[in-house]
């Protein structure tokens, strides 16, 4: 019997994945950097010394623990290679938890098999930073899947395993306990938006009029518009109209705190949230991390970004008319971008990693483009402030103000503290807006442009990571994110 067209591609993405990884298995047989730290604390549990630990890791042991389960369960020896395979296998249970996430947030009931995930999770578990360090042993594909396995459970109303979830992935990565509050905060509103009943009731109007059963009336939560209709005086009255509801929300909170709790008392018991070597995690005021975010995020995201209702000029004119059509809207841009201007010369960060390491894209980012004259920083405040705009248009298309407030609002705390620019601070966050983005349907140039781009991106950079490194002073250089 022949495989459905889904499952077909769904097997073939998990193929490739195989082949790359057996093709960074044979090259790079040396951890590489920053495996040499992971790597060897993975295969002193495997020994059995639970009391090892090197200080220089500042992430929890979730990623260990996955791997060793792994290792017990079927009998595989803990080399490099088995312990990448972790996170191959883990990239291949993401499309299917996207599929599902990516469901839920269109509000769609129907049962989707496993095997069979939409083209579009497929097209998002291959977002370009996540997938390259798929083939290595970091924590950023397994931080990833505990995040969106917790916005699942909090979607489909399993609080107390959303909240387990939640507090486990924060084994892989301390910041997730932000994401946390983003998967209670977004599973609030989305049942407030969509009480059990509502269902019912829309359910039995797409029958016809004799088998319509008698239902009673529901309140709508309606105090919350469309966010590209919506003005800041909505704001307010719908964060009100959320505390007016309390009766709904209240209930959905225990398990969360609990876990807050927990995790508040961790944070006590270690003396901060970064484990070992906290010299170089020290937090910083760093806001232009969050400018540079909404620019990795346009760079990244631009099919999606322009395929919205109006297309590229449409968005293009209401990015202008929301920052310059009337007199007190030149104001508030005037006002915003001196702003920006003294947070970009008051806490832009020239990090001593970024300034010296050339393994990384940001390094020539950085040296051409932000060094290349003093004022260049400053030049792009308004770039950033258009895209701010421009992305809040786009989800704002489909989405509600609280629920495309709540991810820029959460991306403050886990964004700012960082004083390195790092994209792969930027996967959970971004994967978070894509989801968000999918509420309006991508039409499908939009879904081929972005896999060509990500296929490219792809591409190129393990092209290079294999097949150009180059002989440095302590060993062989390989470029990557």
């Amino acid at each position: 019997m022949a495989l459905p067209m889904k499952t077909l591609r769904y097997v073939v993405f998990a193929a490739l994945n195989v082949v790359v990884a057996r093709e960074v298995d044979i090259i790079v047989t040396e951890p590489y950097m920053d495996e040499p730290f992971h790597v060897p604390q993975a295969q002193a549990y495997c020994r059995g010394e639970w009391s090892t630990w090197d200080p220089k890791i500042t992430t929890p042991p979730g990623l260990y623990f996955v791997s060793l389960f792994l290792m017990k369960a079927f009998l595989l020896p803990c080399t490099l290679p088995i312990l990448r395979l972790t996170n191959v296998l883990l990239l291949a249970v993401l499309p299917p938890l996207l599929d599902r996430v990516i469901a839920q947030v269109r509000v769609d009931d129907r049962a989707r098999p496993w095997l069979e995930p939409s083209t579009e999770a497929l097209i998002v578990s291959s977002f370009p930073v996540l997938w390259f360090f798929g083939f290595l042993y970091y924590t950023d594909v397994a931080s990833l899947v505990g995040v969106v396995l917790t916005l699942w459970a909090a979607w489909a109303g399993k609080h107390k395993l959303a909240a387990v979830l939640g507090l486990g992935s924060c084994l892989f990565r301390q910041t997730n306990i932000i994401w946390l509050l983003y998967c209670l905060g977004a599973s609030a509103l989305h049942a407030l938006h969509y009480p059990p009943v509502r269902r019912e009731i829309e359910e039995n109007a797409k029958l016809p009029p004799g088998k319509r059963n008698h239902q009673p009336t529901y309140y709508l939560f309606d105090h919350d518009p469309l966010a590209e209709k919506s003005e800041f005086l909505d704001f307010l009255i719908a964060s009100l109209t959320v505390i007016s509801e309390r009766a709904t929300v209240l209930p959905i909170l225990p398990p969360y705190v609990v876990s807050c709790v927990l995790f508040v008392c961790f944070v006590i018991w270690n003396g901060g949230i970064v484990l070992g070597d906290k010299s170089n995690h020290v937090a910083a005021m760093h806001i232009p991390q969050l400018y540079y975010f909404v620019s990795f995020a346009a760079i990244m995201g631009w099919p999606i970004l322009v395929s919205g209702k109006s297309g590229i000029r449409g968005l293009a004119r209401e990015v202008a008319a929301r920052m310059f059509k009337r007199r007190w809207e030149r104001w508030r841009t005037a006002i915003i971008l001196l702003i920006m201007t003294w947070t970009i010369h008051r806490y832009t960060i020239h990090h001593p990693f970024l300034l010296s390491d050339n393994r990384h894209y940001t390094f020539y980012i950085w040296r051409r483009i932000f060094m290349f004259h003093p004022l260049v920083p400053y030049l792009l405040a308004p770039g950033y402030l258009a895209l701010c705009w421009a992305w809040f248009l786009r989800i704002g298309e489909a989405n509600t103000l609280l629920p495309a407030l709540l991810l820029p609002i959460l991306c403050v705390p886990a964004l700012l503290p960082a004083p390195l620019l790092e994209p792969r601070y930027f996967i959970i966050p971004y994967v978070l807006l894509r989801i968000l983005a999918a509420k309006q349907p991508a039409p499908k140039w939009a879904l081929l442009a972005e896999a060509v781009w990500y296929g490219a991106l792809n591409w190129l950079t393990m092209w290079i990571f294999l097949y150009k490194s180059r002989q440095g002073v302590d060993g062989i250089i390989r470029f990557m994110w």
